[in-house]
């Protein structure tokens, strides 16, 4: 009896375990099968982090609610401006330390202006600018080919220095008289006088020495270098350093310059002519002789003229152009922009208002 109860108890025992055994696919013991298993422990969750989560990393800032602008990876940038047209330049003081240059549409009259300075001496300042003083190679050297730099020197009133270099578009100096190691190097060594000219054909920086005589000396514009420095002048016909009587306000080419008669400041009598600098001839180029005309240069291709002209008789002034082989005059529209009068220009300490100069035709 006993042994059929034992039987009894084996085979419910087996057929328990078969059913508590699944497919799951491995192949070795089947688990022990509980049949009063405990609820899991989960109060871990509450103090561990999440195992999908790296415990040394900084939470997630929350997602903002408003809808920010995205700013574009890409800066849109613009074409720097690129003046073309007549280039005149603006001063109202007798020192030409206030220069404004205009860019003028020919066809238009439309003017622009697209650099401006003012280094005016204020009460207490030790540093005073002077414009670059190249005035008898005209004006257009004291400007880097872009307008971007202007030509000065800088005087020092307690030290009694003046060194050569440019103010840029900010009004930021640059020394370069100090650049090129030309500074006193002891308080006892004679003073510096180092004066600014302008630039040459965007590549070089012109200036001269003042010691027992005037020297003048270029040096290029990537080389700021003392071992780069080359004596004379590097502008057509000033090479020498030596001036014709006229002041010269543009080349033309072939040794030939458009220059205006005069002597004084500004070399301004109203007479503007073609003068051949090898043999001397000086041709009219204005038709009749009722006018008033100066300030003139050349057109890019070599093949006009333009400049400033006014009646004898009369105040109103016009730019005109016209074939540089001769021809008849066209006067260039420019209502709105305020053109001076030549005695305005002709001596600097009797500017009265405005002086307005034909600088460059680009």
């Amino acid at each position: 009896m006993k042994k059929k109860l034992l039987a009894l108890l084996l085979a419910v025992g087996m057929a328990v375990s078969l059913c508590a055994c699944g497919d799951s696919g491995d192949s070795g013991a089947a688990p022990v099968y509980d049949e009063n298993p405990t609820a899991p422990d989960n109060s871990w969750a509450a103090e561990e982090p999440n195992e999908t989560t790296e415990p040394d990393s900084e939470p997630m800032p929350p997602e903002s609610t408003t809808d920010a602008p995205i700013p574009d990876p890409t800066p849109i940038t613009t074409e720097s401006y690129k003046p073309k047209g007549l280039i005149l330049m603006t001063i109202t003081n007798a020192n030409f330390s206030d220069p404004k240059i205009y860019c003028v549409n020919i066809e238009t009259g439309d003017s622009r202006l697209i650099a401006e300075w003012d280094f005016r001496p204020r009460q207490g300042d030790t540093l005073v600018y002077s414009l670059g003083a190249g005035f008898r190679c005209g004006r257009r050297e004291c400007f880097a080919d872009d307008y971007s730099k202007v030509a000065v020197s800088q005087m020092d009133s307690q030290s009694g220095q003046t060194c050569a270099g440019w103010l840029d578009a900010d009004g930021n100096f640059f020394n370069v008289s100090e650049a090129l190691g030309q500074l006193n190097r002891s308080d006892f060594d004679d003073v510096v006088q180092y004066y600014a000219v302008g630039f040459a054909d965007d590549e070089f920086f012109v200036y001269y020495q003042v010691s027992n005589r005037i020297e003048y000396h270029y040096v290029p514009l990537d080389n700021l270098d003392s071992s780069a420095i080359q004596d004379g002048l590097p502008f057509p016909g000033c090479e020498s350093g030596e001036f014709p009587e006229e002041k010269i306000t543009d080349y033309i080419g072939d040794s030939r310059f458009l220059v205006n008669a005069g002597g004084k400041f500004a070399g301004n009598d109203g007479v503007s002519t073609i003068l051949n600098m090898e043999t001397g001839e000086k041709t009219n180029y204005v038709p009749g002789t009722s006018r008033l005309s100066w300030h003139a240069v050349v057109s890019p291709d070599g093949e006009q003229v333009a400049f400033m002209s006014q009646p004898k008789s009369g105040t109103e002034v016009n730019i005109y152009t016209m074939p540089l082989a001769g021809g008849d005059p066209v006067k260039v529209p420019t209502e709105g922009f305020e053109l001076s009068g030549q005695h305005r220009c002709e001596n600097g300490p009797n500017i009265d208002g405005q002086c307005t100069m034909l600088v460059e035709w680009k």
